[in-house]
């Protein structure tokens, strides 16, 4: 069958997580993916329209536009570089690919990401510099094969969610307590004996 991307620009106040997202579908562009150029040409596409929000009115501005990337279940075994220069994106979403990592260049080019999904790939680790990620509110991981989490994981300041089912973790950074503005935490499915004392702290 055809594969599909979706790409769009939708109001922060109306999709403030990766779940209401899923139903604001009327708001969404689909567009048929039948080779790499067309993968390559929605990549552009979406960073036209990123430049075009960037000289908007300062009172469009404040309105808050929110930029949501949606690659579902492409088979992709690497993150497109052409992502990475889509540095307004707030929420990309990369579930059911084949990822079995992310390019350290996404902690340091994505910076104003409040959401990252990527539910059902085949990834080991995050990049050493995932802290970098400072306005992330929500990560949805489960389903893939980490081991571990970067010791810079506890710069997320701003996570809220945290999904993690279904990994291989064995042990959680020792710092992970000070993640003051988590609110849910889903690590159930891993190999977890003990949590870090700063937990609950």
């Amino acid at each position: 069958g055809k594969l599909r991307a979706r790409l769009c620009y939708v109001d922060i106040a109306e999709t403030s997580s990766i779940s209401n997202m899923e139903t604001e579908k009327d708001t969404l562009a689909e567009t048929c993916l039948q080779s790499d150029n067309s993968l390559h040409s929605i990549l552009s596409s979406f960073k036209h329209q990123q430049i075009s929000q960037n000289h908007k009115t300062e009172q469009e501005e404040n309105q808050q536009i929110n930029h949501v990337l949606c690659l579902k279940s492409l088979d992709l075994s690497s993150l497109p570089e052409a992502i990475l220069d889509l540095t307004q994106i707030r929420q990309l979403v990369l579930d059911y690919n084949s990822l079995s990592s992310l390019p350290d260049q996404v902690c340091t080019s994505l910076t104003h990401l409040r959401v990252l999904s990527v539910l059902g790939n085949d990834l080991e680790e995050l990049p050493t510099l995932f802290g970098n990620l400072s306005t992330l509110r929500e990560l949805h991981a489960s389903e893939n094969c980490l081991q571990e989490l970067p010791d810079s994981f506890s710069k997320l300041k701003e996570l809220r969610i945290l999904h993690l089912t279904g990994n291989e973790l064995r042990t959680l950074p020792s710092n992970f307590g000070y993640l003051e503005q988590l609110k849910t935490f889903m690590v159930d499915e891993n190999h977890l004996k003990t949590l870090p004392k700063t937990f609950g702290s």
